[in-house]
C-alpha cells in the first residue's frame, strides 16, 4: 500500500507522508539546541578525557611528602590502572544513560538533570580529594553519571 491508500478502496484509512527535516528548509529552534546541546556534551567528554591524560601524569607517580604534587599511591600506577581511571568516565556515562529513560518517565526531566547536575558536582569535589584508587575510580564514575 502507498502512502496514498488504494484507488479502489476508500474505506481504509491513508497515512500522511513522514516530513523530511532536511528538505532544505530552515531548522527549527528546537533541533538547533538539541545539536548544541550534543556537541556540548561531545566536547565536555573530551575535554576531561584529555585533561586526565594531562593529570595522569601526576598522579601516577609515587606518593611522597618531598614531592610538591604528590601520587595517588604509595606505589607508581600500573598501565591498567591509568588505563582505568581514565576510561571510567565511559563506564559512568554508559550506566547513567541506561537508567536515565526510566528516571526521566518517573521524576520527570527537571529533576533528572538536577540530579546529574549534582552527581557531576559531588564527582568533581570526589576527584579532587580522592587519596586512593578506588576512590578515583568511584568518584569518575559518579562525575560521569551529569
Amino acid at each position: 500500500m502507498s502512502y496514498y491508500g488504494s484507488a479502489n478502496d476508500s474505506t481504509q484509512a491513508t497515512t500522511v507522508p513522514p516530513r523530511d527535516v532536511f528538505a532544505g528548509g530552515p531548522a527549527s529552534s528546537q533541533l538547533v539546541r538539541l545539536g548544541l546541546t550534543a556537541a556540548v556534551g561531545g566536547f565536555l567528554f573530551g575535554y576531561d578525557t584529555c585533561s586526565m591524560s594531562a593529570a595522569l601524569l601526576q598522579i601516577k607517580r609515587t606518593r611522597s611528602s618531598l614531592s610538591p604534587c604528590p601520587g595517588l599511591a604509595a606505589y607508581p600506577l600500573s598501565i591498567v590502572e591509568q588505563e582505568m581511571i581514565t576510561s571510567f568516565v565511559v563506564l559512568g556515562a554508559f550506566l547513567s544513560a541506561s537508567a536515565a529513560g526510566a528516571l526521566n518517565g518517573r521524576l520527570g526531566r527537571r529533576k533528572v538533570i538536577l540530579i546529574g547536575a549534582t552527581c557531576f558536582f559531588v564527582g568533581e569535589l570526589a576527584s579532587a580529594m580522592a587519596v586512593t584508587v578506588t576512590s578515583m575510580l568511584i568518584s569518575r564514575v559518579c562525575l560521569a553519571s551529569a
